[in-house]
Order: structure tokens, then C-alpha cells, then sequence
């Protein structure tokens, strides 16, 4: 296995992505790049004259539903909502796609939400993007799942937190079930019916105090929808007011952060050196943790490029905050960056 953004990867996935992967790492510009990356990295420079080896780019902060541990039903903020254009869209894509290798289409919200979703898949894959997608499956019936494998989606997530209706509805309030189930064992069946390997399919599943007893059962309904991979994935509550009612019993479905244990403090992430994150309305921020705004580094479509952002003071006061006293940083305290303990459980 390989690591690969807090998540282990077997041989066998990469196999299985190798056309995608190749067709977006076989790019001189995006090659030369990362070895900058490296070095920066590991000089741990805070002004940087590499660029992004990933970005996150939110098509919608909107969504369907109201699950509580939603990082947007947690923060008690006066966020915006709304919806990113296809033009804003294509913007971003211009500037960063030298640079860029892994595109994540997600944040906050729903990204089903954004009626131009589609075209957006279309014009990234275009310019060789390795396609990401999360979702909660409510949107994914047969008119969205042809359009996904039509418009060559890499890698679609699914988050589904129960394995029984009760505690699946119970958690992802406003959803239905069985819906779900017929959009994804759709999704599998039209993949082999066209012959198509893409969208790669991986059902995630967040370990909490409400589902832990079911993520044997979970496992099995997996195997049986046959889906691409599983992911096992622990929880992570912004809001500690909430730990109580949220986190696992048991202590192996837990971050170190909320246990007994102590935690293993290393003053390092990579994010704010290869990632940058772009919200519906082109706020920047370091990584997808936070929607507070005091964490906003600036405005994509306020800039001339993300190139100024990227550099810009708070940027780099970011990157020398991370280095020399990550505990001041209260998005940091409970990251998985910040221990020894692995986000993802079981693969």
C-alpha cells in the first residue's frame, strides 16, 4: 500500500485507476511542479515558488440534507450560501491546471446542488484533471449516473453512515434509504452494462457513536452491492460541544484528540504547501476544515490570480504558524495531521 492524502491505497486501486492516473500525471509542467513541491516541503520554506498539487473547488454550499455532524451544522457561523457559475468555474480551472493533479469537487455542501455540475466534470476532465467527487447519493439516479459515467468521473465517494434504514436515516436526516441503495446499485449495474471501469466507486462510512455497532453489517452490504472499495473513516467534531453526543465509545474508532491517550504533536501539514481550497464564491482557504471566515487568505475572484493569493501575506503567515506554533490554531487541535492517528480506519 501507498499513502495518499491521509488515505492508504492498495496496488490493486491503482491498477484499476492507472488510465486516469497516467493521463493526469503525464504533464510536464504539473511533473516539474511537484518536484518543487518536494523541496519546498522539505526545506520548509513559507514563501513558496511551487503551486498546488491539489485543489478543492465547491460547486455548491447548498445540500439536501441536515446531518448534525455536518461541519456546516456545527459552526453556529453566518455563512452564504449559494452556488459557483460555470464561468467562475472554468476560471479557476485556467489558472491552476499547470499545476493541479488531483481535482476534489466538494466542500461544505451538496455538489449535486449545482445544476452546471456536469459541465464542470466535462471541462475538467478535459483538460486531464484527476476527478474527485463526494456526495451523499441522494441525486445519483439513472439521468446523473449516465451523465457521470459518460463525462468520465475518475472517483466518485459516497457517504452512507448506517447499514440499517433506521440509523442511516437517523444520520443523514432528510434522506431515504432505499433511494439510495437503487441510485448506487443502479450506478454499478450501467458501468458494466456500457463496459465502463470510471466512476471508481468508494462507500464511505463515518464511525460514530450512533453507527458504530454496524460497520460489520455495513461491510456486508458493501460486498454486496459489489462497489469498488470501502472506506471506514473517523469522525471529526469541530464543535467539542458535541463530542458527547457523537463520538465513538469505543476508543479504536476515535482520534487521539478526543481520547485518554495523549496525542504525539508534530508541528506539520502538508495543505497549506500542495492544496488549496476555492468555496462557491472564490474564498480561499487553507484546507476543508473551517468555514470561518478569520481563515479566509483571500479571493479568488477578487484577485488577478490565485498565483498573488498563494504568496500573500496571510499565506505565508499561515505557513510560519504551522511550523513554529500549530497549538495557537484551533482548526489544527483536533486534525488527524496533528497525531499519529490514522483517519481511515479499515480499507
Amino acid at each position: 500500500m501507498i499513502k495518499l492524502y491521509n488515505q492508504k491505497v492498495k496496488f490493486s486501486d491503482i491498477w484499476k485507476l492507472k488510465y486516469s492516473i497516467i493521463r493526469s500525471t503525464m504533464h510536464l509542467g504539473r511533473m516539474f511542479n511537484y518536484l518543487k513541491v518536494l523541496m519546498n516541503r522539505n526545506k520548509k520554506d513559507t514563501f513558496l515558488n511551487c503551486f498546488p498539487t491539489s485543489a478543492m473547488i465547491e460547486p455548491s454550499s447548498r445540500c439536501n440534507l441536515k446531518c448534525p455532524m455536518c461541519i456546516s451544522n456545527q459552526n453556529k457561523l453566518d455563512i452564504k450560501i449559494g452556488d459557483m457559475t460555470i464561468e467562475q468555474f472554468k476560471n479557476i480551472i485556467d489558472q491552476i491546471k499547470n499545476t493541479v493533479i488531483f481535482l476534489f469537487l466538494w466542500n461544505s455542501g451538496e455538489p449535486f446542488m449545482n445544476k452546471e455540475l456536469s459541465k464542470m466534470i466535462e471541462y475538467a476532465h478535459k483538460k486531464r484533471l484527476f476527478i474527485i467527487m463526494s456526495t451523499n447519493g441522494y441525486f445519483v439516479n439513472k439521468k446523473n449516473a449516465n451523465m457521470l459515467i459518460n463525462n468520465k468521473l475518475d472517483y466518485l465517494i459516497i457517504s452512507f453512515d448506517g447499514a440499517t434504514r433506521e440509523t442511516y436515516e437517523k444520520i443523514r436526516f432528510g434522506s431515504n434509504y432505499d433511494k439510495v441503495i437503487e441510485n448506487i446499485e443502479y450506478l454499478i449495474q450501467e458501468k458494466k452494462r456500457v463496459k465502463k471501469s470510471l466512476p471508481y466507486i468508494n462507500l464511505q462510512f463515518l464511525v460514530m457513536r450512533e453507527n458504530e455497532h454496524e460497520i460489520h453489517q455495513f461491510k456486508q452490504l458493501a460486498k454486496k452491492l459489489s462497489v469498488d472499495r470501502i472506506t471506514i473513516k473517523k469522525t471529526q467534531i469541530v464543535n467539542q460541544e458535541l463530542n458527547e453526543q457523537f463520538i465513538p465509545l469505543n476508543k479504536d474508532y476515535t482520534y487521539n484528540a478526543y481520547s485518554n491517550n495523549g496525542i504525539v504533536k508534530v508541528n506539520w501539514c502538508y495543505k497549506p504547501w500542495e492544496h488549496i481550497v476555492v468555496n462557491w464564491d472564490g474564498s480561499v482557504f487553507p484546507c476543508c476544515d473551517t468555514l470561518d471566515p478569520k481563515y479566509s487568505l483571500g479571493n479568488f475572484f477578487n484577485s488577478r490570480s490565485y498565483r498573488e493569493i498563494w504568496n500573500n501575506q496571510k499565506y505565508v503567515g499561515f505557513r510560519k504558524k504551522i511550523l513554529t506554533d500549530i497549538d495557537s490554531i484551533d482548526i489544527c487541535k483536533i486534525c488527524p495531521g496533528k497525531t499519529t492517528s490514522n483517519e481511515f480506519l479499515l480499507l
